[in-house]
């Protein structure tokens, strides 16, 4: 078999007799590592702005049909490490119609890629339970926050660059995690009845990009199984740093 040239060309995958390879190297350096599936299992709904064209809606490409269909936002002129993200500025917000929504219940999982362009604003990022945000960005009062129930789960970390955050929601339980590090607490979960993304009662836009949203109908650990596998392929596919 003739040689193939694969400079600058894009290889998701390696077979070598009929078994998936994971990783080459060539003379002690790694010149391919096999980029990792998304994990669908308990998958809920994804939300990928690589994949976006910048109009309404924004397809849940979980294959549940969730899409949001409500709002708008400013394209696809953003990127997050090279790859093509969803631009949100003021006034922007996307969500799902309600009557086309069911309600999740604890426990689950939500994960986000972003990038947030001013630390000075009160930014809600993802929501999923009505009225309050889950996750937020609150310069000088609590840094980043899962809102529930009434009660918060506050960080008290100010950083906004993190690229990516996710919160855990079980029944007595609420978990934050910012990249390498996790914050928890115990508390009374709520039920997911709304996704969104950005804003809240024409207030609190985002001022940055989002890259992508997935929520799982399940309590994941960020290190093992599936949470550690989610990471994984969060890392590879946008450049971003996790536990």
């Amino acid at each position: 078999m003739a040689p193939i040239d694969i400079n600058n060309q894009n290889i998701d995958s390696v077979t070598v007799n009929g078994t998936d390879v994971q990783e080459i190297t060539v003379d002690g350096d790694v010149v391919f590592t096999a980029v990792p599936d998304l994990p669908t299992t308990n998958l809920h709904a994804n939300y990928d702005f690589s994949e976006e064209s910048g109009t309404m809606p924004v397809q849940d490409r979980s294959g549940n049909g969730f899409d949001l269909d409500v709002g708008d936002y400013s394209g696809v002129t953003s990127t997050i490490n090279g790859v093509q993200a969803g631009r949100f500025v003021t006034d922007d917000r996307v969500s799902i119609d309600a009557a086309d929504y069911t309600s999740l219940s604890p426990p689950f999982t939500a994960y986000m890629v972003l990038e947030l362009n001013n630390s000075s604003l009160r930014q809600s990022c993802m929501q999923l339970g009505a009225p309050r945000p889950l996750v937020e960005f609150r310069p000088g009062s609590d840094g980043w926050r899962t809102v529930f129930s009434g009660n918060n789960l506050d960080t008290n970390n100010f950083d906004s660059s993190y690229q990516v955050i996710s919160t855990k929601v079980e029944s007595s339980s609420a978990t934050m995690m910012l990249e390498d590090n996790t914050f928890s607490t115990s508390t009374t979960g709520q039920d997911s009845t709304a996704i969104a993304i950005g804003g809240l009662d024409g207030a609190r836009y985002i001022d940055g990009a989002i890259g992508q949203m997935l929520v799982y109908d399940d309590s994941h650990d960020y290190t093992t199984g599936i949470g550690a596998d989610v990471l994984s392929f969060l890392s590879n596919k946008w450049g971003v740093t996790t536990v």
